[in-house]
């Protein structure tokens, strides 16, 4: 996680300047001991329990499929994905809270999805 964002970039099947992704707008509104209760786990852990909005280390964010784009000319439909994780890059710790792909969740719509985005799974975000 404190890797060379230039020598990350370079892992690419077409290498990068950075390995740092272009989606970075998020929302950093959880509470460890509600919306998300995993406090008591992760000082069990050892890892400080503070989010970055109480000054702590703790990035949480839930990233969610809630724009529809054109694919290969082709509109996507809404699939219902989402991703719930916990970053802290200073203990080292990644916590997937709830992970529900594209494929997954476009299944289970009313009218199956056929079109993804490229954002699919989890690992698409993270």
């Amino acid at each position: 996680m404190a890797g060379d964002e230039k020598r990350a970039g370079n892992w690419f099947n077409t290498p990068k300047d950075s390995g740092e992704s272009e989606y970075q707008d998020y929302n950093d509104y959880y509470d460890l001991d509600a919306s998300l209760p995993i406090k008591k786990a992760l000082a069990g852990l050892g890892v400080y329990t503070k989010t970055l909005r109480e000054g702590g280390d703790n990035r949480c964010m839930q990233l969610e499929h809630e724009n529809e784009v054109t694919i290969d000319g082709k509109k996507s439909t809404l699939t219902g994905a989402y991703f719930t994780t916990i970053f802290n890059p200073k203990d080292g710790m990644i916590n997937v809270w709830g992970s529900y792909g594209a494929r997954y969740m476009g299944s289970q719509q009313k009218s199956s999805v056929t079109v993804l985005s490229k954002l699919q799974s989890w690992s698409d975000i993270a």
